[in-house]
């Protein structure tokens, strides 16, 4: 694959990524040379960071939302909450070609999942308490956690979160219909 370059969303001018996932600087300022590659660092999540500067003001930005901003069309706003996925788990590779936008539910569920470790479930909301080894179920309601109790089993945990999501969709079907009539 030949490697095109882009202006950087809101550095125009400024800063180039390519669709291989490198950035380098394209404006000569204090500190900055035209035409350099940047070195980027890791955040505690594996994601590979980024340093930007505008006007003297520093910022880190994941470099795989950067690459997916230039080279992707983001979808349009659905009042579902979109992420940018990588495609093969691999969370330093950055190429356009491994990375998409999802939704924030799809990421978490039915995505690639290479970061499973023995307290994740295989269950949406539930989760393995290191502490008592019990399993716990939550679930997110308008950016709050509400939590649903601990299980025994994951099993049982897995029931508690699909009997409350059952719950919340009901509320809000009987709600829509109360606003049409």
């Amino acid at each position: 694959m030949e490697e095109e370059w882009r202006d950087v969303v809101g550095y125009e001018g400024l800063y180039q990524v390519s669709n291989l996932g490198r950035i380098k600087s394209i404006a000569k300022g204090k500190g900055r040379r035209s035409g350099r590659i940047l070195i980027n660092c890791f955040d505690a999540y594996g994601y590979l960071l980024c340093s930007f500067c505008r006007n003297g003001v520093p910022i880190k930005v994941k470099v795989h939302r950067i690459v997916a901003f230039a080279f992707l069309n983001p979808p349009l706003f659905t009042g579902e909450r979109y992420v940018v996925d990588h495609i093969n788990g691999d969370r330093s590779d950055n190429n356009v070609e491994n990375i998409r936008f999802v939704t924030h539910r799809y990421n978490v569920t039915e995505g690639f999942r290479v970061d499973m470790n023995k307290y994740s479930s295989k269950y949406t909301g539930v989760s393995k308490r290191k502490g008592d080894k019990t399993w716990r179920a939550a679930i997110w309601v308008k950016n709050k956690c509400k939590d649903l109790g601990h299980f025994e089993n994951e099993i049982d945990a897995h029931y508690a979160y699909q009997n409350e999501l059952f719950n919340i969709n009901k509320n809000i079907q009987n709600n829509a219909k109360r606003t049409n009539t």
